[in-house]
C-alpha cells in the first residue's frame, strides 16, 4: 500500500466520522476541491471545510464505503457507495428525510502527505431521480432528468 493510499483512507475515515479537525489536518493549505460539472472550485483548507460542513448539514446520516481504490505515489482514485437521507433545499424545493443511495468517484492528488487537489465525479442524475421519486412534480420540471419516454 502506498503512503498516499493510507493518507486518503485516514482522511475518508475522518470524514465518515465527522471528525473535522482530523479531516482538515490531511489537507494542504491551498487545497482545491472541484465537483466536476459544478460551477466553481472551492479553494483553500478553510473554505473546503466550510463547504463540507454545509453538505453534511443536509445529509446528517450519510455514510459511504469504498468500493475500489487505485493508488500511485501522488494520486489516489476512489470509487464510493454512499447512503443516507437528504433533508434540505434543492431546485427551490424543500425535502425532508429523502432516502438516497449514490455512487461517486474522487481523484485525490497529494503533495507530500497532504491532499492538494480533489476532483469529485458523482451521480447527479441518480440524485435528481431519487428526489423526483419523492416528489413527482419535481421530476417533471427538472432539466437534469431525461424525459420520461413512455
Amino acid at each position: 500500500m502506498h503512503d498516499s493510499q493510507e493518507t486518503v483512507a485516514a482522511f475518508l475515515a475522518a470524514e465518515n466520522a465527522r471528525d473535522w479537525r482530523t479531516w482538515e489536518s490531511f489537507l494542504s493549505p491551498d487545497v482545491a476541491y472541484e465537483l466536476v460539472g459544478g460551477k466553481r472550485i472551492v479553494r483553500g483548507r478553510r473554505n473546503y471545510l466550510k463547504h463540507m460542513r454545509r453538505v453534511y448539514r443536509d445529509l446528517e446520516d450519510w455514510r459511504f464505503t469504498l468500493v475500489e481504490v487505485a493508488a500511485s505515489r501522488s494520486t489516489v482514485l476512489v470509487e464510493f457507495r454512499g447512503s443516507g437521507h437528504f433533508s434540505g433545499v434543492h431546485g427551490g424545493m424543500r425535502y425532508e428525510g429523502i432516502p438516497l443511495q449514490l455512487r461517486a468517484v474522487c481523484v485525490f492528488r497529494l503533495r507530500g502527505r497532504r491532499i492538494h487537489r480533489v476532483r469529485e465525479y458523482w451521480d447527479a442524475i441518480g440524485f435528481e431521480r431519487q428526489l423526483g421519486e419523492a416528489n413527482p412534480d419535481y421530476s417533471r420540471s427538472s432539466p437534469a432528468l431525461p424525459a420520461n419516454r413512455e
